[in-house]
């Protein structure tokens, strides 16, 4: 029960890189190319950039996680996804139940008739991932399952990796069904019988605009004006002087941040590189359209922000590393 034509292509995003991986298994060629789509291309059109700030307190555990995030719409997974499958003509088909026996017969059915299964799950769960029991259900992931390996009982798992992965019948059904808002999900893609391709660049550059350009403080561009302001901020309740006041939770929230920074949304540039591959590709759909220019400022920014992000990253780096040796315990961490 593997679907023999998938293949470990890797990736840089865990929703561009299930996509791009999947329909490259289903053949969906990108129709300038008659290749595989590319990530960059997928994510403009799923609708590009976004930011994201929200920092999260588990007093029970006393600690904290900064969610940071990069991704258009990354606070609603499934209308990021829908969106893209119908700007590129693909039936999108959700499968979702609150029983084990319910979830893994959905999945068996998608692998015999050869396709992958792109699936949600809980970070903490993945045994790979090596995270400490602060992070139980909280955080969410997406990865594909290609088929099941009857003689060693391991269900394969492509993470976004050019090696497989792998986890038993049982270690996946947790997985899958730790966090209650997805429980059980599965999306399984039907190849398009045509794709309007200029359309579709048109419709992921306008979502981007409207979605970067709105006035959350949370979810568009004054996320970042918001962070700045709490840093300092003595008297709102999520201003960092209060809510690290004894210094509980710092630990876990500023390894979040390089975690959210470097290891979920590409290297370090918020995808603004992916991004200007986007912008670059789609200049050769159109002839009137001036993208090669934004895409080469959006390259400048993408090489700005990661030299910002290791400078931030380093200054995350000492103050961890000042806390270990003074012997303290931050966010109940060695």
């Amino acid at each position: 029960m593997i679907i023999n034509s998938y293949k470990l292509l890797g990736g840089k995003h865990p929703e561009t890189a299930t996509f791009k991986n999947a329909l490259a298994a289903l053949g969906v060629k990108a129709p300038h190319t008659g290749k595989p789509f590319t990530e960059a291309m997928l994510l403009g059109i799923a609708g590009g950039l976004g930011i994201g700030y929200i920092l999260w307190e588990f007093k029970k555990h006393a600690s904290a996680i900064l969610v940071m995030a990069f991704q258009n719409k990354w606070n609603y997974p499934v209308k990021f996804t829908g969106n893209l499958c119908n700007r590129l003509g693909i039936k999108p088909v959700f499968k979702e139940t609150g029983g084990t026996a319910a979830a893994e017969k959905h999945l068996r059915e998608a692998l015999d008739s050869g396709t992958p299964a792109i699936a949600w799950v809980d970070q903490f769960h993945l045994p790979y991932m090596y995270l400490p029991e602060t992070y139980n259900g909280c955080m969410g992931w997406i990865v594909t399952a290609y088929g099941i390996d009857k003689t060693e009982k391991k269900v394969l798992i492509d993470d976004h990796g050019k090696k497989p992965l792998t986890l038993s019948p049982d270690e996946f059904a947790k997985a899958r069904a730790r966090i209650p808002s997805y429980k059980n999900r599965l999306l399984l893609l039907e190849a398009p019988q045509a794709i309007d391709l200029e359309n579709a660049i048109i419709e992921g550059i306008r979502d981007c605009v409207n979605y970067l350009g709105a006035k959350s403080d949370t979810f568009a561009l004054p996320a970042i004006a918001k962070w700045a302001k709490l840093m300092t901020d003595t008297k709102n309740p999520k201003g960092w002087p209060v809510v690290f006041k004894k210094k509980n939770g710092l630990y876990s929230t500023l390894t979040s941040i390089y975690e959210g920074i470097m290891l979920k949304d590409g290297d370090g540039d918020g995808l603004r590189a992916m991004y200007a591959g986007f912008l670059s590709e789609a200049s050769a759909v159109f002839s009137t359209l001036r993208l090669k220019e934004i895409a080469a400022q959006y390259k400048k920014i993408a090489n700005e922000r990661s030299s910002n992000q290791r400078s931030l990253r380093q200054s995350a780096g000492a103050a961890l590393r000042h806390s270990r040796c003074r012997g303290k315990s931050i966010g109940g961490i060695e």
